[in-house]
Parts: structure tokens; sequence; C-alpha cells
């Protein structure tokens, strides 16, 4: 369904209202905490010490899917209410840290799974696939925070008198 929020109006995409932002924005921060576990438990299989092509393609599927609600709270940060625009970067920057993670992972695993057939589990790989799962734990922890504040003061702002 396409919202007129999603009509571009002299080349800028139009501001949200203050209940629509925050509807997507809790509907995208519950999708978020759901998913922590998901990166929890993918991070604990390049712990372990044998790896299975089908763990690497489940992981990578599960990583596209929690880069949706990521990708989404960017567009609606990028059309926050006015009110509220001077509040949006440091969420901005959280979202673009994990999305590069995000995307990081979905080309680091695979390139593992391959080199792991020929080569018994790279090692200098799973390092990298380990240090940015724990960078991504640290921003999905931090990514968090920053979208809890920043829809507290939007509650507080939709419903102070105009």
């Amino acid at each position: 369904m396409i919202y007129w929020t999603d009509k571009v109006i002299d080349g800028t995409r139009a501001k949200l209202p203050f209940h629509v932002f925050i509807k997507r924005a809790k509907s995208n921060q519950t999708n978020i905490t759901s998913m922590l576990d998901a990166i929890l438990y993918s991070k604990e299989v390049f712990q372990s010490p044998g790896i299975l092509p089908s763990q690497c393609d489940r992981i990578v599927s599960a990583l596209h899917m929690i880069q949706e609600p990521v990708r989404d709270l960017l567009d609606i940060t990028a059309r926050i209410p006015s009110p509220l625009s001077h509040l949006r970067y440091p969420l901005i920057r959280e979202l673009h840290k994990v999305d590069s993670l995000l995307s990081d992972l979905t080309l680091l695993i695979p390139r593992f799974r391959a080199d792991s057939q020929t080569i018994h589990q790279p090692l200098e790989q799973r390092h990298d696939i380990q240090r940015k799962f724990d960078s991504l734990v640290q921003g999905y922890k931090d990514l968090s925070r920053e979208l809890t504040m920043l829809l507290e003061k939007a509650q507080f702002a939709g419903a102070a008198p105009r």
C-alpha cells in the first residue's frame, strides 16, 4: 500500500506525520529487538570448531532479513517530522554502522563458505567474521538505545500542543 507520505514533493520526500513515524519506528524496533537473538546465534556458530555450508547459507539469509528493518528505519528517519530532525543524527550514524556491518558479513560469509570447502576452515576469515559479529552486537545495542531515546522524544513532541 502506498501512503500519501511516500509522495515526492519538489524533489524531496515528504516528512512523516508524528503518528506514522512513531508507528513505523516502533514496528521496526520490535523487529530489531527480536533479531538480536539471530545475530547472537550466528556469532556463536562462528565461534564453534566446525561450520557447515548450510549454516553459512542460513546465516546469510537471516542477515538479509535483519537488514530490512534497518533500511526501513533509515528511510523513515530521513523523513522524520521537522521538530525532531535535529535529533536524528545519532540514530542515523548507528543505522549506517549496522547496515554496513550487515553488508560486510553478507559478503564475507559466502567467501568463507567457498574457501572452507577447499581449505580447512580459513582461520583469518573466521576471525574477521567474528570481529564483525562482535561489532554488530555492539552496534545493535547502540542502535536500540538511540532508537528508544528518539521514540521517547517523538512521543513527547507529538503529544505536546502545537
